[in-house]
């Protein structure tokens, strides 16, 4: 349940944040900016990557997950 929160709500915040921070949306700053940008999608990315790659371990071994937070 947390990875679906962090891998939806992470890439979104970072979006909305980005904007806020630098005063411009992500459009302009690929143009003032590349690399920035180019390392902010890549970072998003990973994000939504190490989400999904937790939720298909937790969705091919249901008992041992359950079973670790049982205790």
């Amino acid at each position: 349940m947390i990875a679906i929160a962090v891998g939806v709500l992470a890439p979104l915040a970072g979006l909305i944040g980005i904007e806020v921070l630098a005063g411009a949306p992500i459009s302009v700053i690929d143009r003032w900016a590349p690399d920035v940008a180019l390392l902010f999608w890549i970072l998003l990315a990973e994000i939504v990557l190490i989400a999904v790659l937790i939720l298909l371990r937790a969705a091919l071994s249901p008992q041992r997950w359950i079973a670790r937070f049982a205790r």
